[in-house]
């Protein structure tokens, strides 16, 4: 119940500023790159954002130059990275519950401690809401896994499905430059010179939301979530189907087509069980709404602010959909986004 609280409608909106902030130094960071018109690693930028954006939110502080990379090297000892991390836990709260915070955005933190203070006035000896199940609530927060290595340095896991989302959506786009047309369109017409997109326009952007669909659906961020598997033999339309063979149930299912959801009720709110990329029921994420603002207001923001190039005279038909092999709950791509930003707005 905690864990739901933390990401309510309520709590996810009231990081608002969190999220827009952490996306206009991305926005700030290319456009620096844009300049000079080298090429952008988008992958690693959607990473460094997503880890802002959830460092912000739950310790009042954010990745930028931390020091918070003592784990970092494939050869580090899971136990080794557990004491870490409880030691940044019980410094991060030791830091909390100085005097002097007040006035300060409410972060993560202070909720937990807000909690176990009502529950020790309460219950008195009896609460079972303690220090340690602060730090247990913080270590489900961070991680859907424990560590995700990326160029030696340590992340924490629950960075990863965000960043992931808007680097297939891009990479799907830049693949279909009619697609790309299409949502860029939307965007520039709803903000245009304006420059940044703000929350306030994300629900007028329809076709963006289509596009996150459809990236959601094809390239599914926790993909064990998804599949349906054969208990029997089957026979459909000629073919014959193995027991235990995962199925998709999707016209055209390899091609990325956002517009097989225009008109559609289909969601991933758990309701519609052919379209599960977050789960359902008690098991459904708990930070599906946190996840997906985070991935509209970040891709609504590198449509409307850039045009994107291929480097190294590559063509749409040479970007590779290609995923990462090897043991891991998310979805990687293979290669790292490499693209060209052009600054749209100083045109």
């Amino acid at each position: 119940m905690i864990i739901l609280e933390l990401f309510s409608l309520k709590r996810v909106k009231a990081f608002r500023f969190v999220r827009e902030e952490e996306v206009g130094l991305l926005i700030d960071s290319i456009s620096e790159t844009s300049a000079t018109a080298s090429t952008v690693d988008l992958t690693e930028k959607c990473y460094s954002l997503t880890a802002n954006i959830t460092f912000r939110m739950s310790f009042g502080f954010n990745y930028h130059g931390s020091d918070f990379d003592k784990g970092s090297g494939h050869e580090a000892r899971i136990e080794r990275v557990f004491h870490e991390l409880d030691t940044f836990f019980q410094h991060v709260i030791d830091e909390h519950l100085k005097p002097g915070r007040e006035g300060t955005e409410e972060d993560m933190i202070d909720m937990l401690l807000a909690i176990e203070k009502e529950q020790t006035q309460l219950l008195g000896s009896k609460s079972q809401f303690r220090r340690e199940n602060i730090k247990a609530v913080l270590l489900v927060i961070l991680p859907q896994y424990i560590l995700h290595f990326h160029q030696n340095n340590l992340f924490i896991g629950g960075t990863d499905t965000a960043a992931l989302t808007v680097s297939w959506a891009m990479a799907e786009l830049v693949a279909n430059p009619k697609l790309m047309k299409k949502a860029q369109d939307e965007v520039r017409d709803i903000v245009g010179e304006k420059g940044r997109v703000t929350e306030d326009e994300i629900e007028n952007l329809e076709y963006l939301k289509l596009v996150i669909k459809e990236t959601l659906r094809l390239h599914p961020p926790a993909p064990l979530l998804l599949p349906r598997e054969a208990s029997s033999h089957l026979k459909i339309c000629g073919y014959d189907v193995p027991p235990k063979t995962l199925i998709h149930y999707w016209k055209n299912a390899d091609k990325f087509i956002p517009e097989r959801f225009a008109g559609s009720s289909l969601d991933f709110k758990g309701h519609d069980f052919e379209y599960l990329p977050f789960g359902a029921g008690r098991r459904i994420c708990p930070a599906m709404n946190m996840g997906i603002i985070t991935v509209e207001i970040a891709l609504a923001n590198l449509l409307n602010c850039f045009d994107w190039k291929l480097p190294n005279g590559m063509k749409p038909e040479d970007v590779t959909m290609e995923e990462k092999s090897g043991v891991s709950l998310t979805l990687a791509r293979k290669e790292p986004l490499l693209l060209v930003p052009v600054n749209w707005l100083n045109k």
